[in-house]
């Protein structure tokens, strides 16, 4: 029995793991401003209150402890975000759900690029409130498959594609703190693929979508399926 699909979930499993040690990483490098924060915070508050400069540092001191018991709260809140398991959940729903065992052999044989070319795109996203997301697509002769960083997955059954469209969404997304609420205008580039329906006219929402934050890469990877599903 081939283990073509064990192998290639490894291989994914070993890139997002990487992923998420570096993301770790900069989290503990980061977490100690948590003391600096809230001494500043609670120094401040004294200020504000009017107390002479031994309660400015009695507060301040008060606050760097408050910010030394909440790292690691905060760092157990911030192990949800990680996003090794919640990718590998995705990326097996999407492939499991949709192929048999058979069919799963076979995709990833063609994700390993050994039966024909396999395309693949990639790049990096510096979000403002999200950090950075590498996002990756790779396309083959029969499947389709967006991945990212922050555990996001798509895949697609080329031969059941009867169309796709290119759109251009905006969303809001608002970010509350210290009292004050944020609002960001976001732009996305998404293709949505529809699969061939046995009736016409059921349903209007499309099967897949893969989801860009820049035009230019939304092009270059429609241009790249458009070539592959001519052939």
């Amino acid at each position: 029995m081939n283990d073509n699909y064990a192998d290639w979930l490894k291989r994914e499993k070993s890139w997002i793991d990487e992923k998420e040690k570096k993301l770790k990483k900069q989290t503990l490098l980061y977490l100690p401003l948590l003391i600096v924060g809230f001494a500043i915070f609670f120094a401040l508050i004294g200020i504000l209150a009017g107390a002479d400069m031994s309660g400015v540092l009695q507060n301040a001191l008060i606050g760097a402890g408050i910010g030394i018991v909440a790292i690691p709260v905060f760092y157990l809140i911030m192990l949800s975000s990680f996003p090794a398991k919640r990718y590998m959940r995705n990326l097996k729903g999407q492939v499991e759900e949709a192929l048999s065992p058979e069919e799963r052999e076979e995709f990833a044989s063609q994700m390993f690029g050994l039966e024909g070319n396999i395309e693949e795109f990639s790049w990096i996203d510096d979000e403002k409130f999200a950090g950075k997301t590498e996002t990756k697509v790779r396309i083959t002769k029969d499947y389709a498959l967006e991945t990212a960083s922050n555990g996001a997955v798509s895949m697609v059954q080329l031969q059941k594609v009867k169309k796709i469209e290119a759109d251009t969404r905006e969303y809001t997304v608002t970010t509350r703190g210290g009292g004050f609420k944020i609002q960001q205008t976001v732009t996305v580039y998404p293709l949505y693929f529809y699969y061939q329906k046995s009736e016409e006219g059921k349903r209007s929402a499309c099967d897949r979508e893969f989801t860009f934050k820049r035009r230019e890469d939304r092009d270059q990877v429609s241009h790249c399926f458009n070539e592959t599903l001519v052939k």
